[in-house]
């Protein structure tokens, strides 16, 4: 029971991860064309 914890712990943590990891990648790509046509 303890291990399934863990598991359902280590894949919501992956989960949440990938989704901050996309929202920071959707804001760079956002954020670089704008400066480039800022310059």
């Amino acid at each position: 029971m303890r291990r399934l914890c863990i598991f359902t712990y280590k894949s919501l943590y992956a989960t949440t991860h990938r989704i901050t990891n996309s929202k920071t990648e959707l804001v760079t790509h956002t954020s670089v064309p704008t400066s480039i046509l800022n310059e």
